[in-house]
């Protein structure tokens, strides 16, 4: 283990917490707290897998607060091939992320990416790379959302899939969450963005509400084809779409185009721009309207 060499004093310090970037590969790698280096309190513990990400911890330190402590990490090995690393270790005040608005615009600058997701500047999207098996990576709201004066909030994003499992999480404080959405994509796949909407309907009386999207390889990786893009991610009020009455003509301002369609001013025609098999997506005119 790799323990203080000195007491840390918690005094003048209203909400501490230990932050620390860690990663490992197998075994268990924890993190211990004590107040008189006999004693050891475990905060936190890592799962016996390969995970070779840098992962960001902030742990709560609350039970000590104003008190001295000592701090330590402990590996223990579970394979003949481990290591574990950690950096960048403080000590300090917790130090709350700023708080928007439903209907704030969503920069990819403020969403803050861990393990393998990559920003595409191209496409303009976020895309969750897995380089490993059985590998879980995160795409993380940088701000809370205050949803105290929303009636029906929705999060709204685009996304494409090939394999793995997607997942929507939802904290209130920041260090616990619970999922709102999951979606399994094995042996499916979505070359095109398709639009999807989640209730948050549940959570409206809360002033700090934080997201989270985190992608799951499973079998899969980037070798074996594991992808998941997300772009326009935002939390809007829903509204009702509207209702028109029939007999009606529709023209194309009436419908909402997704895939690989086509419209052409000139002759009022909306077409595909190349065949495409149905495992790629159907590229049909959306139905809205």
């Amino acid at each position: 283990h790799m323990s203080t060499l000195h007491y840390v004093s918690l005094a003048g310090l209203k909400k501490p917490v230990l932050r620390a970037s860690v990663r490992h590969m197998y075994g268990f790698l924890s993190t211990q707290v004590s107040e008189d280096g006999k004693k050891w309190h475990e905060i936190k513990t890592t799962g016996n897998v390969n995970d070779q990400i840098w992962r960001k911890w902030e742990l709560d330190l609350g039970l000590w607060t104003g008190k001295k402590i000592l701090v330590r990490f402990t590996a223990r090995p579970q394979a003949a091939t481990y290591w574990g690393e950690v950096k960048n270790i403080d000590i300090g005040e917790h130090v709350p992320p700023a708080v928007a608005k439903v209907g704030d615009k969503v920069l990819p600058t403020d969403l803050e990416p861990e393990g393998g997701w990559v920003y595409d500047f191209v496409d303009k999207r976020f895309e969750a790379r897995h380089l490993l098996v059985n590998h879980f990576q995160s795409l993380l709201f940088k701000k809370a959302y205050d949803l105290s004066t929303a009636t029906k909030p929705v999060l709204r994003f685009e996304h494409a899939w090939l394999n793995g499992t997607s997942f929507v999480d939802i904290s209130l404080d920041g260090v616990s969450w619970q999922k709102v959405w999951t979606r399994i994509f094995h042996g499916k796949r979505s070359n095109v963005m398709r639009p999807e909407w989640i209730d948050l309907s549940a959570y409206a009386a809360n002033k700090w509400v934080r997201v989270r999207f985190r992608h799951y390889s499973g079998t899969y990786n980037l070798a074996s084809n594991s992808l998941w893009a997300i772009s326009e991610p935002r939390i809007v009020q829903y509204q009702a779409p509207k209702v028109l009455k029939a007999p009606l003509k529709l023209t194309i301002s009436h419908f909402e185009q997704r895939g690989l369609w086509l419209y052409n001013a000139s002759t009022g025609e909306s077409s595909l721009n190349k065949p495409m098999s149905s495992s790629a997506g159907s590229g049909v005119l959306s139905e809205h309207f």
